[in-house]
């Protein structure tokens, strides 16, 4: 609202301060204007002074007098001055009548000051000049320079409709003519080019709502990615398409299109079109509503970038912070696994330790049971019968190795621990853990039962030899092998 304060401020400034530029009376002195028509003109030049602003510059030329172009000689524009001190000069009427002389001169001091001419007269050109070409040559030689205002005092309906080129000037309300200050061109096709000049107008306010719009969107958009962020952790890469920004300035090409064809269009001279745009352009429509709209708008605008800007700066912070949070989320979940892994190698190693222990303890207990029995066997007196005890006896060692070799198989050192305890001549109980154990069949437990048993049975001198000796060697060892990996759990 500030800055749409002090932009409508300026434009009232610059109307204002419009007045203050140079002007340059060009007044008919020739022999047509009588002295109610020059006390007509006088009295008009000097009302329109007053109403300039303090400071104003003003130019007062007589021309067609005797003594300035009376004989369609060149005509000399007197110098800008204070306007308090620009007094009209007393003139000679002459014969001729050079507008078209006096206003040569008059545009080119004009162009050179950024001025306006004001040609006060009552005839036309009598010197043959195409005033109309003069004009439209100076707005070739100076596209933005305004075109000449004129003031026809007693002239006909036919020096009027000459003089179309021109726009017409302020009239002084004491002659009870009122004119528009700014009255567009004769040659001006008012109905088609204002409609083309609004139009033009109205894309360039869309190309603003659509470029605003479009900035909307990438402010929801961010709006999304925070909440993305913000909820997974993880910044989504959406973003409003650039040809959504591309369509915001298709209408102001149009209108730019528009503009130009309207200043080819509305004269025959390209260059003489662009004052029909500067006339729409100084209409209270152009030069006051126009630039509060736009400036209302441009605030729009600096608004919606202030907030994408803002909503990108959130972004960022929670970007920062969602990454420093998995930063220590990964660090933390680092010395986890860290610590995981060294309970686990700890625990490892315990059960390594435990396991060799238990493996020690049986190795030590079947060791001590193998000595006790050759021990007993030595003590025995067979006679001839001592090497055929030593043969079964190796023959049953060698199934004891592979019993042996089935319980160091166990991976559970909870098993183990239970093998461990076990008295290597307690071979029932042995079996009885091998079978439940799934390591051996059923069919092979009773059978080694009885081998053990008639071993147990010999040895106290129950049996032969004979007897225990063939079950022995029939018996196949590689039947003791895995039949399938030990299993752990127990039944």
């Amino acid at each position: 609202m500030r800055a749409l304060v002090v932009v409508l401020g300026l434009a009232l400034w610059s109307i204002q301060a419009g007045w203050a530029e140079p002007v340059y009376f060009v007044i008919d002195a020739s022999g047509s204007m009588d002295a109610d028509e020059r006390a007509d003109a006088i009295a008009f030049v000097a009302e329109t002074k007053e109403s300039l602003v303090q400071g104003s510059r003003t130019s007062t030329t007589f021309f067609g007098s005797a003594e300035n172009g009376g004989n369609c000689g060149s005509v000399v524009i007197n110098p800008l001055m204070p306007v308090i001190e620009d007094v009209p000069d007393k003139y000679d009427p002459g014969n001729f009548t050079p507008v078209g002389t006096a206003l040569r001169a008059a545009l080119d001091e004009a162009a050179a000051n950024d001025g306006r001419v004001i040609v006060v007269s009552d005839g036309a050109d009598t010197c043959e000049v195409d005033v109309c070409e003069v004009v439209r040559r100076n707005l070739r030689r100076h596209p933005t320079a305004r075109r000449p205002e004129f003031m026809p005092i007693g002239a006909s309906d036919e020096t009027i409709d000459a003089y179309g080129c021109f726009v017409s000037a302020v009239a002084s309300s004491a002659l009870g003519i009122i004119a528009a200050p700014m009255s567009q061109p004769k040659d001006t096709p008012v109905s088609w080019v204002f409609g083309l000049m609004v139009l033009c107008a109205l894309l360039m306010g869309l190309s603003v709502v659509l470029g605003i719009r479009a900035m909307e969107a990438r402010a929801r958009d961010l709006k999304k990615q925070i909440n993305t962020l913000t909820e997974t952790g993880t910044a989504c890469v959406s973003e409003v398409s650039r040809w959504r920004y591309a369509w915001a300035v298709v209408p102001a090409v149009m209108s730019a299109m528009i503009t130009l064809l309207t200043a080819w269009l509305a004269t025959e001279n390209f260059f003489l079109g662009w004052d029909h745009v500067w006339w729409f352009v100084n209409l209270p429509f152009g030069s006051m509503l126009l630039p509060a709209v736009f400036v209302g708008f441009a605030g729009w605008a600096l608004l919606e970038m202030w907030n994408i800007d803002a909503i990108g700066r959130q972004f960022t912070e929670a970007n920062v912070k969602v990454q420093l949070e998995k930063q220590r989320k990964d660090e933390r979940n680092t010395v986890a696994e860290a610590r995981a892994a060294e309970r686990e190698q700890r625990r490892q190693e315990r059960e390594a330790s435990k396991r060799a222990e238990y493996l020690a303890r049986i190795s030590d207990s079947s060791a001590a049971a193998r000595k006790r029995q050759n021990e007993f066997l030595a003590e025995i007196s067979l006679g001839s019968t001592n090497a055929e005890v030593s043969n079964t006896a190796v023959k049953l060692n060698a199934i004891t190795d592979a019993i042996e070799e089935l319980i160091a198989g166990v991976e559970s050192n909870q098993i183990l621990s239970s093998f461990s305890d076990t008295p290597r001549t307690d071979y029932p109980t042995i079996l009885n853990r091998l079978l439940n154990r799934n390591l051996i069949t059923a069919d092979l437990y009773f059978e080694l039962d009885e081998i053990f048993k008639e071993w147990s049975r010999f040895l106290s001198g129950r049996i032969e030899l004979k007897s225990i000796s063939e079950r022995i060697t029939e018996f196949d060892i590689r039947r003791l092998r895995p039949r399938s990996p030990p299993d752990s759990s127990s039944r």
